[in-house]
């Protein structure tokens, strides 16, 4: 803010970023588990995690080695929804769904069944252990370069930035697809597209006549938007998004197209409403996930991103903007 900078925020979507997906928080939270028992069962894993509003994966620590016995396996568990929820909503949930499947991976050691069809509520971190919530604390949040090893500034060689320029996709030029910056005037056939973008130009044709040629006041093109939903078909058992904002006013520009997406990504966010962020850390669940002893949770992890207005978003980004991103950064 003293150099001018503010992030991509407005009060209906919360903070902008590339992906429709991450609208809201732009931030995803999780757990690295090993649960065994309750993960073989699969169906009443699957229903458990569903019951809590939680995604769970395969660590990718795992994923090249699926023959992995399911003792060995480790799993990521997160939360999917980012829009029309806050930052402290969102870790809370990550915090109490992790407790409950910690819960049921004891009561299975111990001999202990559960019906997965009973639903499981979460009891409040507050009457849980006796535990309270500070939110009185004075305790001021560190820089994060006093976090960081080795944050010092360094100059980086020349051969770094002749590597990117060189790199496809990184550069001023729109590329070999539609190098006019315009879609064909016949909407393609995206019957082999498996993106929810595919789905709404299909369901609705008319937002693709409508759009096709246009752009945003920074000069982002619908085409370069839409170049994933062309080039990616995706598959039919992965439902990809299959579209990319390049810049802030992508999403009050091409409104019919991304409004239909985020629609369709965000089922439980009303069109309606604001977005609240919340980002005061003290009132995050101070309960642990497991008990002194277990060893349940192998890690926690937190991506958070964000994009500085004024600039155009990584899918449409020139070389020279990168670079004046980059410096503005360090400074």
């Amino acid at each position: 803010q003293p150099l001018g900078c503010s992030f991509m925020h407005n009060s209906h979507l919360g903070f902008l970023t590339t992906c429709p997906s991450n609208l809201g928080t732009a931030m995803q939270v999780g757990a690295t588990l090993r649960i065994p028992l309750l993960s073989s069962r699969a169906t009443a894993f699957k229903q458990v995690c569903k019951s809590l509003g939680l995604s769970t994966w395969i660590s990718t620590q795992h994923q090249a080695d699926l023959e992995a016995t399911s003792h060995e396996r480790l799993w990521e568990v997160s939360v999917g929804s980012r829009l029309g929820h806050s930052e402290i909503s969102q870790v809370n949930k990550v915090l109490d769904g992790c407790r409950k499947l910690i819960e049921l991976e004891t009561r299975l050691e111990s001999g202990e069944d559960f019906n997965p069809n009973d639903g499981f509520p979460v009891s409040p971190a507050s009457v849980m252990a006796g535990a309270s919530l500070d939110k009185k604390s004075n305790e001021k949040i560190p820089r994060l370069d006093a976090l960081v090893a080795n944050s010092d500034q360094r100059e980086r060689p020349e051969e770094a930035f002749e590597e990117e320029s060189a790199g496809a996709g990184i550069g001023n030029d729109e590329g070999d697809y539609c190098p006019e910056g315009e879609c064909p005037e016949n909407m393609p056939d995206f019957s082999r597209s498996f993106s929810i973008a595919a789905d709404v130009l299909r369901e609705d044709p008319k937002i693709y006549a409508k759009l096709r040629i246009s752009r945003t006041p920074g000069g982002v093109s619908f085409a370069r938007c839409i170049k994933t939903c062309f080039e990616n078909g995706g598959h039919p058992m992965i439902k990809t998004i299959g579209a990319v904002a390049g810049e802030e006013s992508c999403y009050t520009t091409f409104c019919d197209f991304f409004d239909a997406i985020i629609k369709r990504r965000h089922p439980n966010f009303d069109a309606g409403r604001w977005h609240q962020n919340e980002l005061d850390w003290r009132s995050v669940n101070s309960v642990p996930i497991e008990s002194h002893g277990q060893n349940s949770v192998h890690g926690v992890w937190v991506h958070c991103c964000r994009n500085l207005r004024g600039f155009r978003m990584e899918p449409a980004c020139s070389m020279d903007e990168r670079l004046e991103v980059e410096t503005t950064l360090v400074q």
